[in-house]
């Protein structure tokens, strides 16, 4: 990214170093591949699908709402006892 003039930005795209990335996917444990006419992109997410994933949780909420709402009510009430010196 390069700054220009305006406040705008310029994206300036870098040639791929095959070496490097060869060298990164032997270190990290993973595979290089030259071309994305190589690549079978099925057997791919397939493979990724069984590793990466998200689940849906439900969680309830309602008791700790609730006492977040205490909360604000004893402070409020303490708060109003101080503004109006009902306490000593």
């Amino acid at each position: 990214m390069q700054p220009l003039r305006g406040g705008f930005t310029e994206r300036i795209q870098v040639p791929v170093q095959p070496a490097a990335l060869q060298a990164i996917a032997r270190a990290s444990g993973g595979r290089f591949y030259q071309g994305a006419a190589s690549i079978d992109v099925k057997k791919t997410y397939a493979e990724l699908g069984s590793r990466v994933g998200k689940t849906h949780k439900t969680v309830e909420v309602t008791a700790a709402t609730a006492a977040g709402g205490i909360v604000f009510m004893f402070a409020g009430a303490l708060l109003s006892g101080l503004w109006f010196r009902r306490f000593p």
